[in-house]
């Protein structure tokens, strides 16, 4: 599992502003979606990390960028995608990272 704060790409310009984005991660309900996206919080250390096949294609996508994104993970207990999306135009997050679309 990875990302954080240390998660921007290696060997692009500064960051544009010290701002730490939040990126939301909904907790699979069931296990057996562990690999597509998970998301942890390690109680002795309050350290938040998320793993997975959606979480693998964000963090490539950051890569490529031509600066770099700092961004911490934090898990998202919503019910329903829609809400997700409505926490990320409140502003409860900067943006999500899931398995949906958007249209």
């Amino acid at each position: 599992m990875a990302g954080g704060v240390d998660g921007g790409a290696e060997g692009v310009g500064p960051a544009t502003s010290g701002a730490v984005l939040r990126i939301a991660v909904p907790r699979p309900a069931d296990p057996a979606y562990h690999r597509f996206r998970n998301v942890e919080t390690d109680a002795a250390t309050n350290r938040t990390t998320a793993g997975g096949f959606v979480i693998d294609v964000f963090e490539a996508a950051v890569r490529k960028l031509p600066y770099a994104l700092r961004f911490e993970y934090v898990p998202a207990d919503v019910g329903l995608y829609n809400t997700l999306v409505q926490q990320v135009a409140n502003g409860s997050y900067d943006a999500a990272v899931a398995d949906m679309t958007i249209s």
